[in-house]
């Protein structure tokens, strides 16, 4: 798990990545491989790499950079079942990027998308099917929309108000960092709070230790945490 030490959300990328295991690949493919033997594989039909082209043509920082191709790709990849794929194609018919904007084909794919990863099983790390859904349903990390977050926010609330700690702890650094709702540095140290007392990632007592660093590194930029608070003392020194 990445440790949260920096005043930005981690990417995509970098979180927990077994239900994202296409954001991940399409890193390192990308890093190791021309586009062009990636497209030869597509031709040749090879559907793992239709999520990773998508996300190489949808960077805008990709001299590549293209909607349209993305939208292609990120198409087939949906309609091989990938429940990221059918998020992001949801988002380009919710904004009416490179397509009509169509609220009912936006939410007809969101839907599926929910429907797939309902299919997954929890794990020690997501314990709720909301928990994976809001990991997918979190910004693709290179044209992060707010619009994005609040369908994340969604979905990571109701996973932390059941107890999951990791979406307590994403959901305080959505507080924190105002991402889908209005900044809130209270809220989000009650959130880091409740993560970093609840249960470990492998279930043991001690709480999730990425909290517990997110709630100091919020304590020295805030003067409403005493510094004789019991977290504090216990977590911080």
């Amino acid at each position: 798990m990445v440790e949260f030490l920096t005043d930005q959300r981690p990417s995509v990328c970098k979180r927990w990545w077994l239900p994202l295991a296409g954001v991940v690949a399409a890193f390192f493919l990308l890093s190791g491989f021309e586009h062009q033997e990636l497209l030869e594989k597509a031709k040749a039909g090879d559907r793992s790499v239709f999520f990773s082209l998508g996300y190489y043509y949808y960077d805008k920082e990709n001299p590549d950079h293209s909607f349209e191709n993305a939208f292609h790709w990120f198409s087939k990849s949906a309609e091989n079942g990938s429940p990221r794929s059918l998020v992001i194609v949801s988002r380009f018919y919710r904004d009416g990027l490179v397509v009509k904007k169509d609220p009912d084909k936006a939410a007809a794919y969101r839907q599926r998308a929910i429907d797939a990863i309902r299919k997954i099983a929890p794990t020690t790390d997501f314990q709720f099917e909301e928990d994976i859904i809001a990991y997918n349903f979190q910004p693709l990390g290179v044209d992060d929309r707010d619009a994005d977050y609040k369908e994340e926010l969604f979905w990571r609330r109701k996973a932390a108000e059941k107890g999951a700690s990791y979406s307590q702890w994403m959901l305080g650094s959505l507080y924190e960092f105002g991402k889908g709702v209005k900044q809130n540095r209270k809220q989000a140290a009650e959130w880091y709070r409740k993560a970093g007392m609840g249960e470990s990632k492998n279930g043991q007592n001690g709480g999730h230790k990425n909290a517990q660093k997110s709630f100091c590194r919020l304590t020295a930029k805030v003067d409403f945490i005493p510094r004789d608070d019991p977290q504090f003392l216990q977590w911080c020194k």
